[in-house]
């Protein structure tokens, strides 16, 4: 009862709301071939369905095309409802006449109008297309067919510029929207656009037509990126001094200024993450600081400053381990390299042996590692090579208990950094000393008694003896050679075993991920304590090939990955 009541109740004042309005057409349609006259005008007939309500005419914002007048008035009424479709595209266009009278439901004419080309042709509108980067990669043409259903191919010779619907079928008046999308990652900065073209091609009723939309694009200079810059220093006093800075998004119009200078300085650019600029000599006069700013022209706009030491100072910018140049922990015994400016002298220098062991102190340079002096092996003004000293305690940065490497070279201010020090931190020796690629390799011939390197064109056969070559497997030899720091091995083993010390237990190698037998680990003849021989048999189940991975493994620490032998 109550849900007829309610019922009830809502048709009673859906009835009380006002009177219902009728129009003579609730739906209108249009055409105009472009260029022909106007379409005639259409009349409507509104009216209620009792008195004369006051009513309006409301046609949508946008579509500025539809007129209906008049817009307002009292029922019963006629409408004039008319369009004008000047300059608009060939299409179809959808929209609406609402008649809105007080308490009534409104009512809605449809308008539809459908615009054609004179010839019946497909138009492809707007003719140039506009784009910017950074901003604006993607931009839009139509495609229209006229009066007749119509295909389409969009095609470009633009390697920079790419289009998303390249071909397509067209109903009588259809439309389809192609996009382009521009990649300017290799274009440089310039305030003349880039102009590319699209070929549309055409085919109507057989009839074939091709019309060109123009893309251009213009590609402003974004900021630069400064990411390193070498040297970090230059000795003061030096003439005109040319350094290279790496970054990003470098072009023909970056430019470089230094602090206290008009004019910018002399640059070539290498490409778009690096360039070179010269550094005149009045501001390497006296030590210092050169502050150099990197610039691209607005709206790219300045990079964060760069500064050149300029003086006597040593630089450190990097430790590896000398085999496999891995940065990170290091062992005692291991042979380090020693990255930098203004560490080692000019020409440099070698490993100088006195009373069976290597020296600490060459061409005004010495190196301490946890206070203890370092053997040095190779010494130039970049590179550093020493030995870890065996007394040096272990200790990492984690804990704490980073143990400090201090270089002093001549009267240059000491370049001082913390290391971690830790029982094993092996690297294997590769043949072109990259720490990557072929490893160092001897392959011994039993039949010969000879050892040859191997290499792609000299493989190692299964089942034959091998030798390669580490640095890092920490202390082991104390008990036959009690001062291990700098010792030269002698070429023949210590006379109370016999034989030379090896490591215990032996280390584990892999050949093509196949565990090898080790016959022997241990010091080389007549080199330093601290370089480490391994020889092994390369197992039956090892692959062959000329990049076959060999891996050694010392306390549960392998060597680097990226070694490999060949094998046939």
């Amino acid at each position: 009862m109550a849900v007829v009541c309610v019922a009830g109740f809502l048709t009673h004042s859906l009835k009380a709301q006002g009177p219902v309005v009728t129009a003579s057409a609730t739906s209108l349609n249009f055409s105009w071939v472009a260029g022909a006259n106007l379409p005639a005008s259409k009349n409507v007939s509104v009216r209620a369905s009792s008195g004369t309500p006051a009513y309006t005419a409301i046609t949508p914002a946008p579509d500025q095309w539809l007129i209906a007048e008049p817009d307002s008035g009292v029922l019963p009424a006629t409408l004039v409802v008319q369009v004008n479709p000047s300059t608009l595209p060939p299409g179809i266009y959808n929209s609406s006449v609402t008649i809105t009278v007080g308490g009534a439901v409104p009512l809605v004419i449809a308008v539809t109008l459908t615009v054609t080309s004179a010839s019946g042709a497909v138009v492809v509108a707007p003719s140039t297309v506009t784009l910017t980067s950074p901003g604006t990669l993607t931009g839009t043409f139509t495609v229209t067919a006229g009066a007749l259903a119509a295909t389409f191919t969009a095609t470009t010779t633009s390697s920079w510029l790419s289009i998303s619907t390249p071909a397509g079928g067209l109903l009588p008046a259809q439309s389809q929207t192609v996009t382009v999308t521009a990649n300017p990652a290799a274009l440089n900065p310039s305030a003349t656009a880039y102009a590319a073209q699209v070929t549309v091609a055409t085919t109507t009723n057989g009839v074939s037509k091709t019309t060109t939309v123009t893309i251009n694009l213009t590609v402003n200079p974004v900021t630069p990126v400064v990411s390193s810059i070498w040297p970090l220093q230059v000795p003061a006093g030096s003439a005109a001094t040319e350094v290279t800075i790496r970054g990003a998004n470098f072009y023909s119009g970056t430019t470089v200024a230094a602090a206290g200078l008009a004019a910018p300085l002399k640059t070539t650019i290498a490409g778009a993450d690096a360039l070179l600029t010269t550094i005149p000599a009045a501001l390497l006069a006296a030590p210092g600081l050169v502050t150099l700013t990197v610039s691209n022209p607005a709206p790219g706009g300045p990079a964060a400053p760069v500064t050149v030491i300029v003086g006597n100072v040593s630089v450190i910018s990097g430790i590896t381990n000398s085999a496999s140049y891995a940065l990170g922990a290091t062992s005692p015994g291991e042979i380090i390299a020693i990255f930098g400016q203004n560490i080692g002298p000019t020409p440099p220098v070698q490993l100088t042996v006195a009373a069976g062991f290597a020296q600490t102190s060459l061409g005004g340079l010495s190196v301490t590692i946890d206070g203890q002096a370092a053997p040095i092996v190779y010494a130039s003004s970049t590179q550093v090579s020493v030995q870890v000293p065996y007394t040096a305690q272990l200790g990492t940065s984690a804990q704490g208990t980073a143990r400090a490497l201090v270089l002093t070279y001549g009267t240059a201010t000491p370049a001082a950094v913390n290391i971690d020090i830790v029982s094993a931190a092996p690297g294997i020796f590769a043949l072109n000393a990259s720490g990557s690629g072929p490893a160092l390799v001897l392959d011994y011939n039993a039949v010969t008694a000879a050892y040859s390197i191997t290499s792609a064109t000299n493989p190692a056969n299964i089942g034959d003896t091998i030798t390669f070559f580490a640095t890092g497997e920490g202390d082991y030899a104390s008990a036959e050679y009690p001062v291990e720091t700098g010792f030269m091995v002698p070429l023949t083993p210590p006379v109370n075993t016999g034989v030379y010390p090896m490591l215990n237990p032996l280390p584990t190698v892999t050949i093509g991920g196949s565990v090898a037998t080790v016959n022997y680990a241990g010091p080389i003849p007549g080199c330093m304590l601290g370089l480490l021989q391994i020889n092994a048999v390369i197992p039956v189940t090892a692959p062959t090939g000329t990049t076959v991975p060999i891996v050694l493994t010392i306390g549960g620490v392998q060597t680097q990955a990226n070694v490999t032998m060949a094998i046939k």
